[in-house]
């Protein structure tokens, strides 16, 4: 079961073990912070709404597409 952590405890947990933290730790945990943000990063919604149809004429099937295929011919009852 996930347990919820108010924001305030996760931030105060997080400050202590930053202080806990020796030189070369420090520098790491700099070097990690970007990776993290990049991976987390909330992202930006669509500049525009899109538009419906706007694919019209991209796409097209075969005339054929709902006919069985003969490769299964022999999975199918007669």
């Amino acid at each position: 079961m996930t347990q919820i952590v108010p924001a305030k405890t996760r931030r105060d947990q997080a400050a202590e073990l930053i202080n806990q933290l020796s030189l070369d730790g420090i520098k790491q945990l700099f070097q990690i912070v970007p990776v993290l943000n990049r991976r987390f990063v909330k992202l930006d919604k669509p500049k525009h709404k899109r538009q419906f149809g706007s694919a019209k004429g991209l796409i097209a099937m075969a005339d054929d597409f709902d006919e069985p295929l003969d490769d299964f011919q022999e999975y199918m009852a007669v």
